[in-house]
């Protein structure tokens, strides 16, 4: 064969090889599949990403698919791992945000230093601000991510400081959320705390009662302080009213009436007779009391008894006509002991 020849037949060869791989290279960067993470429902517009392994899941679809700064990988599902921690509480800022099967790309986050608080706290936790100064925060160099106790000191000195709340994530210093590669510390104000509702209402009950110091805790420590559990009021125990024994009865004997004596007494009034008692104390003398005479004793009122005509006698002047009627004459009884003053009394006693 001429030399020319040979040399044609060498080209053509060159050239079929070359046409063979760049078909072949076309075909297999045709058929490569890369590994995505693909949107199970729909996450709205400023949504945070709180569980990455709930919202989405991992998904092979053909590179050619691919446009822009998706999030894949040519690892294999594995190799999404990282990203999925990474994902973990990032916002979204994509207008409409990620629709159910969407891939999600690195433009469809907001930048961690732009995040808002409401981002970063986690489902179930509440932020909470403690007011700070550098005595009360070590310095001012507790910063975001930091882990810290609270201490309480009662403002009366008279209780036993004890801590309300035990390794508690800080969330922010001041407005800071992220920490400043130089910058070691800042003096706060205020320091939020990342706390569940019951640790907010432990420390709304003392926050204005003492004083609040946080102490910061090394990186890893997860000891447990002891916290004094609270102490439950004691039930009030109602007690039965006390018995009451009655008091003995003292039965006092009526005292004996003081010997005494009585004067009868007789009154005129007129031609009516009044009979009665005139008491006195038998020792004493002393008067005690007027008392009737009863029917069996005789005490009744009666006129003066009328005088009955004299008869006559021998040799005796005889009595006066025309003239006033005889009495006889009325026996004088003694007069009463101590009658009372000017009071007719009678003779029998």
């Amino acid at each position: 064969m001429k030399p020319k020849t040979i040399i044609l037949m060498g080209v053509a060869i060159a050239c079929g090889l070359v046409a063979s791989f760049m078909v072949k290279r076309y075909m297999s960067e045709r058929e490569q599949k890369v590994w995505v993470l693909a949107a199970k429902s729909h996450v709205p517009q400023w949504g945070t990403i709180q569980e990455p392994e709930a919202t989405f899941e991992p998904m092979e679809v053909p590179k050619s698919q691919i446009q822009g700064d998706v999030i894949g990988t040519l690892a294999g599902p594995d190799g999404l791992k990282d990203y999925l921690k990474q994902l973990k509480n990032r916002q979204i800022k994509k207008p409409g945000g990620i629709t159910k099967g969407q891939f999600i790309a690195w433009s469809d986050l907001v930048e961690k230093e732009k995040q808002s608080l409401d981002a970063v706290v986690p489902k179930g936790k509440r932020a909470m601000a403690v007011q700070a100064s550098a005595h009360t925060a070590a310095s001012g160099l507790i910063l975001p991510n930091s882990h810290v106790d609270l201490l309480y000191i009662p403002n009366d000195r008279t209780g036993e400081p004890e801590y309300v709340l035990e390794n508690v994530k800080v969330l922010s210093i001041n407005q800071e959320i992220n920490r400043k590669p130089d910058r070691n510390g800042m003096i706060p104000s205020t320091v939020t705390l990342e706390v569940t509702p019951e640790q907010a209402k432990d420390v709304g009950a003392v926050i204005n009662k003492g004083q609040l110091l946080m102490t910061l805790r090394p990186v890893g420590d997860d000891s447990v302080l002891g916290k004094k559990p609270k102490k439950k009021p004691e039930p009030k125990v109602e007690l039965p009213p006390p018995k009451v024994e009655p008091k003995p009865v003292v039965v006092v004997d009526k005292p004996k009436p003081p010997p005494e004596f009585k004067v009868k007494q007789v009154l005129t009034n007129g031609q009516d007779v009044t009979i009665q008692y005139a008491v006195f104390h038998k020792e004493t003398g002393e008067f005690l009391r007027y008392e009737p005479v009863t029917s069996e004793q005789g005490n009744n009122v009666a006129s003066r008894p009328k005088a009955t005509p004299q008869p006559k006698t021998t040799g005796g002047a005889e009595p006066k006509t025309g003239g006033p009627e005889s009495k006889e004459p009325e026996p004088k009884e003694p007069a009463p002991e101590k009658a009372p003053a000017g009071t007719p009394v009678g003779a029998d006693q």
